[in-house]
């Protein structure tokens, strides 16, 4: 089995790939992991609750926008798996040209988006990944990255309100019943939600009017299943685990170079 670990700035997303598909996912808060022992002692015991040793890892492949992490997990996977994981960064075999002003510059997690849009679908895409920021990326259907509009994730709107006001609760991620509340909750989950919501559909329509409107549109991202119903005449496909298979086709292109 391979671990495909996408790294967010609030989540860190786990993928267990058994040769032929995603078996299972796991998640964790990005702040509750400090050291190698704490991700060890999670990752130990998330494969324990499902009855899978870690001698079945074989190996395991990074994305991570939050660098700071990134010595713990590599030390883990080498200390208690006898691993070395492939981190995608610059110098690896990624299956995409970045046609931007500084490729360094663009995430982990947008590469892996592209890489497995690209592969999957071959056509001219907008991936949109809807995470603590939201993602909007273009990828041309011969596999050039050729930008990315990053905006506020729908978590930071919430802590946002939440922590700006005085009297206002914080409803968190909470499914409307209506465009407008009779009480503080329904309120604040309209408003966060269909703004949210609104603002892709707005984004979708201007992105298609610059780049053409042949763009396959692609929902991913943590949240994106809060959202894809409502957004299903926008979109064409709703790809939740993209990243993962973007790290799982990565770690392919690479696996001779950890050996």
């Amino acid at each position: 089995m391979i671990l495909l670990i996408d790294v967010g700035n609030s989540i860190i997303t786990i993928g267990l790939h058994n040769g032929e598909n995603i078996e299972k996912t796991f998640t964790i808060e990005t702040k509750k992991i400090k050291t190698k022992d704490e991700f060890a002692l999670f990752l130990i015991s998330i494969l324990n609750l499902n009855n899978i040793d870690k001698t079945a890892i074989e190996g395991a492949s990074i994305a991570s926008v939050v660098p700071s992490i990134n010595n713990a997990l590599t030390e883990s996977l080498q200390g208690y798996f006898n691993i070395k994981p492939i981190i995608i960064e610059p110098g690896i075999k990624m299956g995409i040209k970045l046609k931007v002003d500084n490729p360094k510059e663009v995430g982990a997690d947008l590469i892996a988006d592209a890489l497995a849009g690209h592969i999957k679908y071959k056509k001219n895409l907008l991936i949109i990944n809807c995470g603590t920021a939201t993602k909007y990326s273009v990828i041309t259907e011969t596999g050039e990255f050729i930008g990315v509009a990053i905006a506020p994730g729908f978590q930071i709107g919430s802590e946002g309100l939440f922590q700006k006001t005085a009297q206002l609760p914080d409803v968190g991620l909470k499914m409307p019943k209506n465009p407008i509340g009779k009480n503080s909750v329904d309120s604040i989950a309209s408003g966060l939600f269909y703004s949210y919501a609104c603002s892709i559909k707005s984004y979708i329509a201007l992105i298609k009017e610059t780049y053409g409107n042949d763009l396959i549109v692609i929902l991913t991202g943590g949240i994106s299943r809060y959202f894809d119903e409502y957004l299903k005449k926008e979109i064409h496909y709703a790809d939740i685990n993209l990243t993962l298979e973007g790290l799982k086709i990565i770690y392919d292109k690479n696996r001779n170079e950890t050996t």
